[in-house]
């Protein structure tokens, strides 16, 4: 048994992106299974250009995400980074300044297990 307490997205490491779901004022992101519920407004990092949520293109740049795996992940207390094969990275703020909620990221690991920051 795998214990993830100090970085739990290190699970998604190996598993490909398999759908993207935009929501009103937040998005999901699913790894068949494990399901990512972003409640800031995510940066997308592709090719030394950053995407934000109010620049025309972001979405279908998120969607190209689909079916590229997670390479690496990290978590401290400013943000959650989700690099993958292609080296286009998802980064989410925890900044206290950026959230539109309490929680600023939902992390549901489909096996009972969840987190929240």
């Amino acid at each position: 048994m795998q214990k993830y307490s100090d970085d739990p997205f290190q699970m998604l490491i190996g598993t490909e992106l398999s759908s993207v779901e935009f929501v009103r004022d937040y998005i999901q992101l699913r790894f068949d299974g494990p399901r990512l519920t972003i409640l800031t407004n995510p940066v997308l990092e592709i090719l030394n250009d950053e995407y934000t949520r109010t620049r025309f293109g972001f979405c279908d740049v998120l969607c190209r995400f689909i079916g590229d795996q997670v390479e690496e992940t990290s978590l401290n207390e400013e943000q959650v980074v989700l690099r993958f094969k292609t080296n286009q990275k998802i980064k989410i703020s925890l900044k206290t300044s950026d959230r539109k909620t309490e929680e600023a990221v939902l992390f549901d690991a489909d096996d009972g297990k969840w987190w929240s920051w």
